[in-house]
């Protein structure tokens, strides 16, 4: 930052002043400072006016700090002979570092979104195995159910020629009693199926409540990254 030499001057009297932590009159800040003393006079009435030194009267008189050191910035003698421009650039270096934050939740923002889509991309890469899986599901049950059809057509098909066999020869009673060994081997198979249906359609239900649970999922994770988008823009905003 350039500064004129009247703000160079003003901050070297405060400095006098400060390490004095006396009273000096404007000829001792002009030996100290280097500078005519009508100068010094001017520098240190413009000083007094704005609050950071003030005047003592008498033989011993002069000026010293209004406030104490710690007190007294180098942006405030700065601010009260340059005026706009440290202001303004006091402004922009404001600015900066805001632009900064802004940049930095930018990118954490982007950070989340990223997160957020590669979570949606799983969870759609899980809907469709599960998917997958529940249609070869389908098909298994589907073939059972057609195995359990046959299965019970071949029993009624063997009931009506065991009663046939009853019916016409006295001597068919040897193979009507094996027929119904096979009856009773083919209804435990039919059982055994309706059981392995009855596991394929507990396992459907189960796929089912699992796909609705990852749908829930996605349709969180889409709210968040909606969220999120909707948080980088209102930060893309407050930047333009």
């Amino acid at each position: 930052m350039w500064i004129s030499r009247r703000t160079d001057y003003a901050t070297r009297a405060v400095l006098a002043l400060a390490i004095s932590n006396s009273v000096l009159n404007s000829q001792a800040l002009a030996e100290r400072v280097r500078v005519p003393e009508s100068f010094m006079k001017q520098i240190m009435m413009r000083l007094r006016d704005a609050g950071v030194v003030r005047s003592v009267r008498g033989p011993s008189g002069g000026y010293r700090l209004n406030h104490a050191p710690s007190e007294i910035t180098l942006g405030r003698v700065v601010r009260i002979f340059e005026g706009q421009l440290a202001r303004a650039e006091e402004e922009a270096a404001r600015l900066a570092r805001k632009e900064e934050l802004l940049a930095g939740e930018r990118r954490r923002a982007e950070e989340e979104i990223a997160r957020l889509e590669a979570r949606q991309a799983e969870a759609r890469e899980s809907i469709a195995a599960l998917e997958a899986r529940q249609a070869e599901a389908d098909v298994r049950f589907n073939d059972a159910q057609r195995r359990l059809f046959e299965a019970r057509e071949r029993i009624d098909g063997l009931s009506a020629r065991a009663a046939e066999a009853r019916a016409t020869h006295a001597a068919l009673v040897e193979r009507e009693a094996a027929l119904g060994a096979e009856v009773g081997r083919l209804e435990e198979q039919a059982r055994e199926i309706e059981a392995r249906v009855d596991a394929l359609g507990a396992e459907r239900t189960q796929k089912a409540a699992a796909r609705e649970a990852l749908e829930t999922e996605t349709a969180e994770a889409v709210a968040r990254l909606d969220a999120a988008v909707a948080a980088l823009d209102g930060l893309r905003a407050d930047v333009q």
